[in-house]
């Protein structure tokens, strides 16, 4: 390696410390900033009164759907109790339609084979009391799954580590 090489790698890879640090810092700084946010408090979380429309064995029954960054989740009215909770990464799709109806499609992991994860697909009907709420549901949902999309997609990509420019190295 000759002497001028040395100081050139040194610097570079002073740069990619310095760099990777900075993203570490920003991934803190966000993860923060969600948690300090008024979504992260369930007391915070939108709330709908929906009717969970079930089979024919449990027929139709009152929940209060609850919608936040940790996911969906559904409260007995009576007593609020939790009677589910799906994350935001599970929801495949959600529709509504004309009659006041909200269907979730979910993908609900049910175990592997060799090593690869297998997942069904669910589907979860609801209807609330106007068109209004059903639209004003489905906009809650996918505005907060944008939102969860993009902290994983930069949490991954602050994560990952630059490779060295071959070009210096030469």
């Amino acid at each position: 390696v000759s002497t001028c090489a040395a100081p050139v790698q040194y610097r570079h890879a002073t740069a990619l410390v310095q760099r990777d640090a900075e993203r570490r810092a920003a991934v803190a700084e966000a993860a923060h900033m969600v948690r300090q946010s008024k979504w992260s408090d369930r007391s915070e979380a939108q709330e709908f009164v929906a009717v969970k429309q079930g089979n024919a064995l449990r027929g139709s029954y009152m929940r209060i759907i609850e919608i936040g960054p940790r996911g969906i989740c559904t409260l007995d009215p009576s007593t609020r109790r939790l009677t589910n909770r799906w994350p935001l990464t599970r929801v495949v799709r959600v529709t509504a339609d004309d009659q006041c109806g909200v269907d979730l499609l979910l993908s609900e992991p049910v175990g592997g084979l060799f090593c690869l994860p297998l997942a069904v697909e669910r589907r979860v009907s609801f209807a609330l009391a106007t068109p209004g709420e059903s639209a004003q549901l489905l906009e809650t949902i996918r505005a907060q799954r944008v939102v969860v999309q993009a902290l994983q997609c930069f949490e991954q990509r602050s994560l990952i580590r630059e490779s060295p420019d071959e070009a210096l190295y030469a």
